[in-house]
């Protein structure tokens, strides 16, 4: 959403399975791997012609009841939460 000239306001939203890896893969029937669901939000401020900020915040869920994220991100071992956040802070130069 253009807010004004300068601002602008983004979100996205994403749905995954993971092998028993912890990999990325498709959904089938016989992928017992975590089922994942994350969400973005993005305040954007262009501040001159080629330098933008942004402000994001995402939000991790595991979709299953699993317990995918934090712990020792070992592969096939599981973490101790259900819920991963993250809060970015970027300035940007393009050219």
């Amino acid at each position: 959403y253009q807010a004004t000239e300068k601002l602008s306001f983004h979100a996205r939203g994403e749905y995954a399975t993971t092998d028993t890896s912890g990999l990325l893969a498709p959904a089938t029937a016989d992928n017992d791997g975590d089922k994942v669901i994350e969400l973005t939000g993005t305040i954007q401020y262009d501040l001159w012609k080629n330098v933008l900020s942004r402000l994001e915040f995402r939000w991790d869920h595991a979709a299953d009841g699993s317990r995918p994220f934090g712990g020792d991100y070992a592969p096939g071992t599981d973490g101790s939460a259900r819920n991963a956040f993250l809060v970015a802070a970027n300035l940007i130069y393009k050219f």
